[in-house]
């Protein structure tokens, strides 16, 4: 990843690397985005405290979480969520 580089300045260097790094292609990520995928993992005790017996149903809306919905996230040091629960007896 090389941010804020003149694309022309590699493609020179580009058959150096592939010939250095044995490989047939080299490609440029312009974003760490590119490269990166998130994951979220619930903490069962802390939401145990919070949401007792639908813990399990908590941590499964936490685990279904994508990459793209976890990215504006990473930046926060807290985050709120109201959850919809449907009440059946």
């Amino acid at each position: 990843m090389a941010p804020n580089v003149d694309r022309r300045s590699f493609d020179q260097l580009t058959p150096l690397l592939a010939a250095e790094l044995n490989v047939k292609k080299v490609e440029f990520a312009t974003s760490a985005d590119a490269l990166v995928s998130l994951e979220a993992k619930p903490n069962f005790r802390s939401l145990g405290k919070r949401f007792g017996k639908k813990t399990p149903l908590a941590a499964k809306a936490v685990s279904a979480l994508t990459t793209d919905q976890l990215r504006p996230l990473s930046a926060e040091s807290r985050w709120s969520f109201r959850w919809a629960v449907s009440r059946t007896r």
